[in-house]
Order: C-alpha cells, then sequence, then structure tokens
C-alpha cells in the first residue's frame, strides 16, 4: 500500500514566504524600472519643447532680419531659457548648438549658411537628470539629446499659441514662467511682417485665471 508523506504546515509557510519575498524583489524593481522610464520621456518632452521654442523664434527673426544672424541665435538661446527642463531647471547654454542656414522642403534639408538665411537648426542636450531608482543598479544619471530646425516662409503666417491653465501648472512657478513668456512670444510676433496673424487659447483653464 503506497505511503503519502506529510508535510507539516510551518514548512509550507516557510515556502511561501520566500517565494513572496522574490515576487516583492522583481515587483519593486519594474516599479522602479517604470518610473524611470516615465521620468526620461517627462525630460524629453520638456526639451523638445524648449529647442521648439527657440527654432520657432529663432526662423521668425531670420524672416525680417535674414542677415542677422547672431540675433537669430541670441533670440533661439532667450527662448530655450525661459524653459524649465526636468530637475536641473534650465538647458545649459554650453550644451545648446545653434545654425543658420535654409531649409528645403521639397527635399527636406537643411543647408547651413551664414548669409540669407531663413532658417534656424537647433540642438540642444540636457545632462545630469537624476534618475530615482536606477542608481541601485549604478546608473545614476541620465542625458537626452533633443533637436528641431523651424524656418519663417516669405507667405504669412497663421499661429494659434495654445496655453496650458491646468491644475498640473499651479507648481514650480509654471503659470508665472507661462505669464511672462507669453507676451514676450506675441511681441517676437508683432515684430515679423505685419501680415502674420496670432491668436491665444487655453485649455484646462479654472475661474478666475
Amino acid at each position: 500500500m503506497p505511503q503519502i508523506a506529510y508535510c507539516p504546515a510551518s514548512k509550507r509557510q516557510g515556502g511561501t514566504i520566500v517565494l513572496f519575498a522574490v515576487l516583492m524583489v522583481v515587483i519593486v524593481g519594474m516599479a522602479a524600472f517604470a518610473v524611470d522610464i516615465g521620468r526620461m520621456q517627462l525630460v524629453r518632452s520638456q526639451l523638445q519643447s524648449a529647442v521648439d521654442a527657440g527654432a520657432i523664434a529663432g526662423g521668425l527673426h531670420l524672416k525680417n532680419n535674414p542677415d542677422d544672424i547672431q540675433g537669430a541665435k541670441a533670440v533661439a538661446e532667450s527662448f530655450i531659457a525661459k524653459n524649465k527642463v526636468g530637475f536641473v531647471a534650465n538647458v545649459p547654454p554650453e550644451t545648446i548648438a545653434l545654425e543658420t542656414g535654409n531649409w528645403d522642403p521639397n527635399t527636406e534639408t537643411f543647408t547651413a549658411s551664414n548669409t540669407r538665411a531663413s532658417a534656424i537648426h537647433v540642438h540642444a542636450v540636457q545632462n545630469n537628470e537624476p534618475f530615482f531608482f536606477a542608481g541601485i543598479f549604478g546608473q545614476s544619471s541620465f542625458s537626452i539629446p533633443r533637436q528641431a530646425i523651424a524656418s519663417a516662409p516669405g507667405i504669412p503666417l497663421d499661429i494659434v499659441m495654445v496655453l496650458d491653465l491646468s491644475s498640473s501648472m499651479g507648481s514650480d512657478g509654471r503659470i508665472e514662467a507661462l505669464q511672462q513668456a507669453s507676451p514676450e512670444f506675441v511681441t517676437n510676433i508683432e515684430l515679423s511682417l505685419k501680415e502674420d496673424r496670432i491668436g491665444v487659447m487655453g485649455y484646462g483653464a479654472r475661474k478666475g485665471r
């Protein structure tokens, strides 16, 4: 007659605890990975917005002043500096590379030029952004590069500026920064050809704003 082995309840409970501990390590590791990946995507989006703003501002400056290369670069840098990116807060000037030239919409190519330029290429890198959890694995920070090209064609432009007025903008001085940057952007548009038109709208607005 076959014998049935008996396993005490205490031993079964001990095995469950070991399995639970192993699974907790895996779950915590996956959560930490997701948090750091999300942070990288946030910094990437913020930096892209910064270089987009700089490129658009520089391109609009070249629309009226195609030979004012230094002026276009200065305008582009100033608009990049107005954007907060990650924990470092601003894009370091030494990581910003600016190049003027001309954009061919047919071949979608940018050709560098320091005379009669109609477009600007902006490249920036945000360095030393800290990870939340990756330091456990020896990686304490990361770098994100982004670039943008903007040109100002001779035809009149219709521009719509969309302002984020949601509750997420209520911290870290974001609304104040928006209030400062928006009039400057509108002024820059007004200094371009008079035929250009700009509209302003907000989303997530609350009563009183």
